[in-house]
This record gives C-alpha cells, sequence and structure tokens, in this order.
C-alpha cells in the first residue's frame, strides 16, 4: 500500500533537513579536529637584533657665504627653494666693479694694439736691414720693443682677468644641486665674507645616521641586514646597507657613528627626520629556531608551543616548555625543550588543550 505525503508534510520535511545541515558540517568538523597552521622548527644561523635611534641626513650641507664684500641688491631664493647646481642665489652692487673693467679693457685694448704696431714696424725693418737702409741697431731695438710690449699686453689681459673674476665674485650660486633650508639675508643688507647667508642641503644623497654602542664595533660589516622606519612613515619600511661605520668612538657616550643608505629612499624622506633601524649582526652560533607566533607566554612565567604528532587518533598536539633565546627576522631561538624538525603551531594555538585532535590548515616550510 502506498503512503501518500502531503505538500505540508513535505515542506516540513525539506526545513528539517536544511536545519540539519549546519549540524552535520559541525559534526564532520568536530571528527578532524582543530584546523592550525603549522611550520617545522629548524636549525638556523643566529642574529642578534639591535635596534637603533637616529636621523635622517644629507651628505652635503653647506653654509654659503660672499667672496667680496658688497650691499646686497637682490635675493632671489627663500627658505624652502629646490635650486640646481650653478643657479643664481644673490647679487651685490657691482657698478664700481664694472667700470673698473671698463677702463682695464680698454687699457689692455691700447697695450694689444701696441704690441701689434710694434711688431709691424720690426717686419718692416728686417725686410729693410738687407740693402742697409735700416741699422742692425734700430732692428735690435724694436725687438726689446715687441718683447716690452707683449708682458704689458699679458699684464693688462690678466688684470682684465682679475677684475672680471672680481665681479662674478659679486654673484653667489649655488654649489651643488639642493634646498635652501634657511635664508639670513635681505635685499640691502651689507655682508662680508664668511657670515653665513644661506644653508644648502643636498636631498639626491641622504642617509641615516646612527650612535652605536661601541661594544658592536667588531660584530659590524658591509653585509649586514638592516631595515629601517621612519617615525614620520611607520607602515613603510626601507631595506638598509651599511655605508661606513666612523672608528671614532665618543668618550661622553662610549659609542661609534654608523651611517646607512638605501635604494629605496625617495622625496619623501627627507633630511632631519628621525628614523629606527634593525640590524641583524651574525653571532658565530647556530641554534633551533621557531617563528615568534609559535610562542605561548603564560602568567607563571612558563613558555611553552604545541607540537604536533600523530597518533592513533591522527594528528593531535603536545605542549612542550621550553626556553626562549634571542629574537631576529621575526624567528626566536630556543635553547631548550625542542628538537629541531618538530612541526609547530604558529595559527589556531590559542585555545588547544593537550592530545587535542587537529588537521593542517597551512603547512610552512
Amino acid at each position: 500500500m502506498c503512503k501518500i505525503v502531503t505538500q505540508p508534510l513535505l515542506a516540513r520535511s525539506l526545513c528539517l533537513a536544511l536545519l540539519c545541515l549546519p549540524l552535520l558540517a559541525t559534526a564532520q568538523s568536530a571528527n578532524k579536529g582543530v584546523p592550525v597552521a603549522v611550520v617545522e622548527a629548524s636549525t638556523q644561523s643566529i642574529k642578534q637584533q639591535i635596534n637603533l635611534t637616529g636621523s635622517i641626513t644629507a651628505a652635503q650641507v653647506a653654509q654659503l657665504s660672499v667672496e667680496t664684500s658688497g650691499l646686497t641688491t637682490r635675493v632671489m631664493v627663500d627658505a624652502g627653494s629646490m635650486v640646481e647646481a650653478g643657479s643664481l642665489l644673490l647679487t651685490l652692487h657691482s657698478e664700481l666693479a664694472e667700470l673698473t673693467l671698463t677702463s682695464l679693457q680698454a687699457q689692455w685694448l691700447q697695450n694689444k694694439a701696441e704690441l701689434d704696431d710694434a711688431k709691424r714696424r720690426l717686419r718692416e725693418s728686417k725686410a729693410l736691414v738687407t740693402d742697409g737702409s735700416v741699422s742692425e741697431s734700430t732692428v735690435k731695438d724694436l725687438q726689446a720693443e715687441v718683447q716690452i710690449d707683449t708682458a704689458t699686453a699679458k699684464q693688462s689681459g690678466a688684470n682684465v682677468a682679475y677684475q672680471q673674476a672680481l665681479l662674478e665674485r659679486h654673484r653667489m650660486r649655488a654649489p651643488f644641486t639642493g634646498v635652501i633650508t634657511r635664508k639670513h639675508v635681505e635685499q640691502g643688507e651689507w655682508v662680508i665674507p664668511g657670515q653665513g647667508l644661506f644653508e644648502l642641503v643636498s636631498h639626491k644623497s641622504i642617509r641615516a645616521e646612527f650612535q652605536v654602542p661601541q661594544f658592536h664595533f667588531n660584530r659590524i660589516n658591509k653585509n649586514a641586514e638592516v631595515t629601517l622606519q621612519l617615525d614620520a612613515n611607520p607602515q613603510h619600511t626601507f631595506v638598509g646597507k651599511v655605508q661606513q661605520w666612523v672608528p671614532v668612538s665618543d668618550i661622553n657616550s662610549r659609542s661609534f657613528l654608523l651611517r646607512i643608505t638605501s635604494t629605496a629612499f625617495d622625496s619623501s624622506v627627507i633630511p632631519g627626520m628621525s628614523v629606527q633601524a634593525r640590524l641583524q649582526l651574525p653571532t658565530g652560533e647556530s641554534a633551533v629556531t621557531v617563528p615568534r607566533d609559535a610562542l605561548l607566554r603564560h602568567a607563571d612565567g612558563r613558555t611553552s608551543l604545541w607540537q604536533v604528532i600523530t597518533s592513533d587518533k591522527g594528528l593531535v598536539v603536545n605542549e612542550k616548555v621550553v626556553q626562549a633565546g634571542l629574537a631576529f627576522n621575526g624567528w626566536i631561538t630556543i635553547k631548550s625543550g625542542l628538537e629541531a624538525g618538530a612541526r609547530v603551531v604558529i595559527r589556531g594555538n590559542e585555545s588547544l588543550r593537550e592530545g587535542q585532535q587537529v588537521y593542517l590548515v597551512r603547512e610552512a616550510n
């Protein structure tokens, strides 16, 4: 005999089936255990991380001054102005220097004309000496006159060049490309050599400078790993390279100067900014290491991690109490309590229990 299912009863049956699906999925997950991500503990060379605080500096910083005294007639730049090498920054009153140059140029032209005339007369005398029209003595007198006029013309030319150079010194130009960070002069001021008028800072050759404890001096080399982070933009990091460490210790702080450069520095990095550095220095030792996320620190002072092992139930976790050592590059050395090759949990380890069944969602090398 056939059993007839009415439409309402069918609808209720479907609803019950749909409600049971999440329960079935939960039961299946429970059978598999807790999802975790693991990584294999490995033996690595130990590096000590040194945290440093320093400043961004420029390799070229100049206090600009005039080369001759004078009255300022024009100031072309202000603090913050970007200038190219050779750009005109300031001019001094130069009327007297220009008049002197004009006078010296006229004197040089006169001396040059006298020299040309003496050379002409010497050539003509040499041509007439063979037929006796001009004596040998006259020729020698003309030769001496040419030599004197040559020396006089040279001196006049040197005077002109000197005055031209002096006139050029009434104009201050940028010695290199950079930014004017300070201005200490205004139009109409009398200035003298040695007086600082502008500060020019190169924005192309910048570096980070740090004072490092003298204990680390012999451990630093150009292959040291360096990560830089600006306080003005802590979300962005730069890979740095050791440029130079100065072998002179500050007797007050017992530290030495370390300079770091980076090819990733851009226009957002400017001299004067504060910068943090993480310097990785080799210790010459090796140890078992695990990622920092694997460790759990407890209120009673214990440090532990969860190791994944295989049992008759499948994969389960076993708590291991360990002694942690140095931290570097996101890894921590394990002094005792764990061997290389062990698989440790790095995700999902917050609420595990001893012997709890787990399954892997990601396994890193």
